[in-house]
């Protein structure tokens, strides 16, 4: 009867699921839905490309720089070049330039030495948008690990939903013996009384979680930002757990894996090409240029006309004092390098006490699992013994609701039981870095 009811309890499930939902997904199904919707990442998409843009914006600095202007001038007083004495047939003096000045002007820059600041200012614009990268890595496992406690809360509720509908078949079972010893006068009203209100009890429970489930996937839904009612597909959870591994092996792999101790040491590496950018003002800054202009008057101040003509330059600057400002520069940069390396610190301390705890509660759980089963084999054995007894006037009504209670008690926790060890594995893998990686 059990197996019989055990089929049209998931039967009903999956009824009640297409009902609330068009898809039935499993947890890998779930995280693509998830990532490919979230909206957190598509914005760091967004900052990926604009901190890869700025990388090219640091780069053009390589590249001579070429700029046009044109001006226009009015000077109300121009030089004038007299001589002394006058020579017949030669004016006076001589006027140098024009009232109205034109200049037109082609000009290119190119930066020679810059005490490697363009180097470091490249590298660290380059730092950053990897850091970006990584730093929607976090996003991402972290949006997995939200999904993915919803996703076994929604398990526990349907799996506790199962075993009390299968406890409420048992009670209808000695409901029906209890009636039918009842009306041979064998049986107190008291009897049928107390299984009907034991049956209540547990139809009272289950409204609470049918309800519950309705919230639940609710806020799957809104962690998928889908556009349509979700459910999840039931899981089988009877399989026995297996042993998680050696707990070194996966802080190894934490320490190595984790995209946060990644992200600090991108920073940190930013970090170093932004104090060799501080550093660059030690230097003289050297630039070469040239120009073509195309004015009136030109050179020839003498002659108010069109001419053309060019100019090549070299310049140098260096700050020989800034009060001490380019010195507190480089000590500021200094102490966010110590920051980031103390940050650095206290993230490999919280990895190696997430994977520990998480290991720990992990193989827990496997042991309470296969203790647990046990002692539901023998629930199940001392329920049916206790049945048969009942059935021949052997023991009372209430030693049958004990057994029927404590039997639906220790299915209940081995149910719960093995959900915390789906919990606690999803963890480690978030501990670890490799959340996803298996499809759940």
């Amino acid at each position: 009867m059990n197996r019989i009811f055990r089929w049209c309890t998931l039967i009903t499930l999956l009824l009640l699921q297409t009902v609330w939902g068009q898809e039935n997904l499993t947890l890998g199904q779930a995280w693509e839905i998830a990532v490919a919707n979230n909206l957190n990442l598509q914005q760091q998409a967004q900052d990926l490309r604009s901190a890869e843009t700025e990388v090219n914006i640091r780069k053009a600095d390589y590249l001579p720089a070429i700029a046009a202007g044109a001006s226009y001038n009015y000077v109300s007083e121009l030089a004038r070049l007299e001589f002394p004495a006058s020579i017949p047939g030669f004016p006076g003096q001589i006027e140098a330039g024009a009232n109205n000045q034109y200049d037109l002007a082609l000009n290119l820059r190119q930066t020679l030495f810059s005490g490697f600041l363009i180097r470091n200012r490249v590298r660290a614009a380059e730092s950053l948008a990897n850091a970006e990268q990584v730093r929607a890595e976090i996003t991402r496992q972290q949006l997995l690990l939200q999904v993915g406690r919803l996703y076994y809360e929604i398990q526990s509720n349907l799996t506790r939903q199962a075993v009390l509908q299968e406890g409420i078949a048992r009670i209808d079972d000695h409901l029906r013996m209890v009636r039918n010893f009842f009306h041979a006068g064998q049986a107190a009203s008291f009897d049928t009384l107390e299984a009907a209100n034991r049956k209540l009890e547990q139809q009272n429970q289950l409204k609470n979680l049918e309800n519950l489930q309705r919230i639940l996937l609710t806020q799957f839904r809104f962690a998928l930002n889908a556009s349509g009612p979700v459910t999840v597909q039931p899981l089988n959870l009877a399989a026995a757990p297996q042993q998680p591994g050696v707990l070194d092996n996966f802080l190894n792999e934490a320490l190595s894996r984790r995209p946060e101790m990644r992200y600090l040491e991108l920073l940190g590496r930013a970090g170093e090409y932004r104090t060799g950018t501080a550093r660059s003002r030690y230097f003289p800054q050297l630039a070469a240029n040239a120009a073509w202009h195309y004015a009136r008057p030109g050179v020839n101040f003498f002659r108010n006309e069109w001419m053309d003509y060019y100019t090549v330059s070299l310049s140098m600057r260096w700050d020989i004092w800034n009060w001490g400002q380019d010195r507190r520069q480089v000590q500021q940069a200094h102490m966010a390098e110590r920051k980031l390396d103390l940050q650095r610190q206290q993230l490999t301390l919280d990895i190696r006490q997430q994977v520990t705890e998480a290991y720990e509660l992990l193989d827990n759980a496997r042991q309470q699992i296969l203790l647990q089963q046990r002692l539901v084999l023998q629930e199940r054995e001392r329920y049916r013994i206790t049945e048969n007894q009942f059935n021949e006037g052997l023991v009372s009504n209430l030693d049958l609701s004990s057994a029927e209670r404590t039997l639906s008690a220790a299915e209940l926790l081995l149910q719960d039981y093995y959900i915390q060890w789906h919990r606690q594995r999803l963890q480690l893998s978030f501990a670890t870095g490799t959340i996803g990686e298996d499809n759940g």
